[in-house]
């Protein structure tokens, strides 16, 4: 979800600490240590954007984006997916349904997957539309959160059963949970217990994404789900900054060297998708829409060396 109303902001709360012991050496959630695999970093990149930014993703070693789907791309907008297959990088298709109605939802992701399948062949994992827990049909204003949970997660479970009749070595990434709406929680148990996916994804944002809303993994796990948990999308933009007065470079180079080195709560995800590389008015990217690196990507490319 990309928050673009300040009262949305104050969903988490942000201040410039992080949890008791993150400056600790290998901290982490209970049952981490030392150990344990850092998560895979990820970047979100829009499909007009990515062809010229495959320099900029093998500048920093990144080997895994997330790319949309959408409801009107045809495989020609995505005629630089070979290049970066060619150059070892793991592409997560963001699927989304054709219009039409709810009840028919997982039959047209299915559909719309098996366009882009059939075009440029299987891929490792697919993720099913895009925060339905917010607005929409399925969505937590709509009804009893544990039911809308329900609903949706039987009409991702139609598109699973669909999508593996012909690409069946898919892992199944649920939709981003946006968790902005009280009820989430329930709503997430409602999408737990029908089940039928492989990974559970949300999008822990807030004033930042460090601290209170990257621990969110917590009520994942509270939800019953046992398996992987990825953030498909996290970060930070202008808005934010500017409610906390803070400058927006300094702010978002800061909260990516939280997440990614400091906050114990980095460990309770197999992924960390970046929102975003591409350029953006938000300034939700790491790269300015001049073209020129932001702090946080130069901050990345040094970590590397």
């Amino acid at each position: 979800m990309k928050l673009l109303a300040i009262p949305l902001l104050l969903l988490a709360t942000y201040s410039g600490a992080l949890p008791r012991g993150a400056d600790a050496p290998g901290a982490g959630p209970p049952g981490s240590s030392s150990l344990r695999p850092e998560p895979v970093l990820g970047f979100n990149v829009q499909p007009n954007s990515a062809e010229p930014l495959l320099p900029r993703v093998r500048a920093v070693g990144v080997r895994h984006v997330r790319v949309s789907w959408w409801a009107w791309t045809t495989p020609e907008d995505w005629s630089w997916y070979p290049a970066y297959r060619r150059a070892g990088i793991e592409v997560l298709p963001l699927v989304y349904a054709d219009p039409g109605d709810p009840a028919t939802i997982g039959v047209r992701i299915a559909n719309r997957y098996r366009k882009l399948f059939d075009a440029y062949g299987p891929f490792p994992y697919v993720q099913l539309d895009n925060e339905p827990d917010g607005d929409g049909a399925f969505g937590i204003p709509n009804g009893d959160p544990y039911t809308q949970g329900r609903r949706w997660g039987e009409q991702m479970k139609e598109a699973a059963r669909r999508i593996r009749q012909f690409d069946p070595g898919v892992k199944i990434v649920t939709s981003g949970v946006a968790w902005s709406r009280e009820g989430v929680r329930d709503w997430v148990r409602g999408m737990v217990d029908v089940g039928g996916f492989d990974v559970l994804a949300i999008h822990p944002y807030g004033i930042g994404s460090a601290g209170e809303p990257l621990s969110r993994y917590l009520a994942v796990r509270e939800a019953g789900w046992r398996g992987p948990v990825w953030a498909s999308e996290l970060g930070t933009n202008d808005i934010q900054a500017a409610y906390i007065r803070r400058d927006a470079d300094a702010f978002q180079a800061e909260q990516m060297r939280q997440i990614l080195t400091r906050d114990p709560s980095r460990f309770g995800y197999e992924r960390l998708y970046w929102f975003q590389l591409t350029a953006d008015p938000e300034g939700y990217g790491i790269i300015r829409l001049d073209g020129t690196p932001r702090p946080a990507y130069n901050w990345l490319r040094a970590r590397r060396r």
